[in-house]
């Protein structure tokens, strides 16, 4: 009997594990809890700097996320950072949860603004391989024809950009909002737990500073090493980085704003931590449903007018 208390203790132990978990990673491709709308009660003349966004890092590869794009904008993600490519098959990456095009990559974002008029999204593209030159180029050809598209280099207010796309600029795309990201090379090497939470705390800290000087802040939590995973170092740093951030929301001090905070493997749980520093709900549905491994998200299977596009660039 006491053997089997044990396996039962033991199993049940791992369980609540799981359960704690999954609320702040999620490796499934499924949502439990829509935050479709947590934008609507935001101060339209507040600018996007004086924000603090949930991200998703390398939004659209399967070593980074489990999401598809569809429920990562479900979840509440508003910030996606993706590397394009143009169709040379020798410059192309196969990820497990598919290749779009950047056609349709703006259409799937344009379907959900459509029918949730209160949010924005952020995007940075990140043009890559041997014609990351062209890719650029052409990159800035598809927006120009686009409606709805920010491509200002100065930060708008949340009034300006409801209902749109705002990009960013990156380090190999010059067009959009001037950001700053705030995590360098170093973080991208894991080292261990307690050391990469540091650097972490630290990113935030600048964020906060640069955030009140007007400037757009980009936190990047992801990290690797020989034979570590993203997601590895994802399901260990994600719980902790929560109770970080939760541990500044109920602090004397709690932080205006901390710009957008990019990681892996999101889970439902910190993006809600994430979007209360901006004094708002959770922005749920009244009704919250799980969804899993469909085609398109529950709130935006509705297609919206296509790109015209003939530039056929390749979100990797």
């Amino acid at each position: 009997c006491e053997m089997h208390f044990l396996i039962y203790f033991n199993f049940f132990c791992r369980f609540l594990i799981v359960r704690c978990e999954g609320t702040f990673f999620n490796d499934k491709n499924k949502v439990t809890l829509l935050k479709t709308d947590w934008m609507k009660t935001l101060d339209e003349s507040k600018a996007l700097s004086a924000l603090t966004i949930p991200g998703t890092h390398d939004s659209m590869s399967s070593s980074h996320q489990a999401l598809s794009l569809h429920f990562q904008l479900d979840a509440g993600v508003r910030y996606f950072e993706m590397k394009a490519s143009s169709p040379l098959l020798f410059n192309r990456k196969k990820i497990e949860i598919g290749s779009k095009s950047l056609d349709e990559v703006l259409n799937v974002l344009k379907t959900f603004l459509a029918k949730n008029p209160s949010e924005f999204v952020l995007l940075k593209l990140i043009p890559e391989g041997l014609r990351k030159t062209e890719t650029a180029k052409d990159i800035t050809k598809v927006l120009q024809k686009e409606q709805g598209v920010w491509l200002e280099p100065t930060v708008p207010t949340v009034g300006q950009v409801k209902g749109k796309i705002v990009i960013l600029r990156s380090s190999t795309y010059e067009k959009g909002v001037a950001n700053q990201q705030t995590s360098g090379k170093k973080d991208s090497k894991f080292k261990d737990v307690e050391k990469h939470l540091k650097h972490i705390k630290e990113h935030l800290k600048s964020a906060e500073g640069l955030c009140k000087q007007g400037s757009l802040t980009v936190t990047v939590t992801s990290s690797s090493a020989f034979l570590t995973t993203y997601k590895s170092v994802a399901v260990q740093v994600n719980p902790n980085l929560d109770q970080a951030l939760k541990g500044l929301l109920e602090g004397k001090t709690r932080p205006s704003c901390l710009g957008v905070i990019a990681t892996d493997f999101l889970g439902e749980t910190l993006i809600d931590t994430i979007i209360k520093f901006n004094g708002v709900g959770s922005g749920r549905d009244s009704n919250p449903r799980p969804t899993e491994q469909q085609d398109c998200g529950p709130t935006h299977c509705a297609t919206a007018p296509p790109s015209q596009s003939k530039d056929m660039l390749f979100i990797v």
